[in-house]
């Protein structure tokens, strides 16, 4: 079975923008919706990648909508080019 999605500008423009060494994203949401990939939410960084993993990815997760997180590891205190992630679905 092949699938053919589009993904939306604002998911590649926020990407882009999450890998900055300045970045304050910690969480990505995509959805899907009519065959395109969609950003639903994000939020910023609010204290190390164990901590918000918790206190962010945790609470948003959404069993009754398929979704794809994409989840910073990148800590302000690492050096600069770290752009570790980690991407879940369901």
């Amino acid at each position: 079975m092949n699938v053919n999605l589009n993904i939306h500008q604002n998911v590649f423009d926020i990407f882009l923008s999450a890998q900055s060494d300045s970045s304050t994203i910690r969480y990505l949401k995509i959805i899907i919706e009519d065959e395109t990939m969609v950003l639903s939410n994000s939020i910023n960084k609010v204290s190390t990648a164990d901590v918000d993993f918790d206190k962010i990815l945790v609470k948003n997760l959404d069993v009754l909508q398929p979704s794809l997180y994409v989840y910073s590891l990148k800590d302000h205190f690492l050096s600069a080019g770290n752009n570790d992630y980690k991407v879940f679905y369901q």
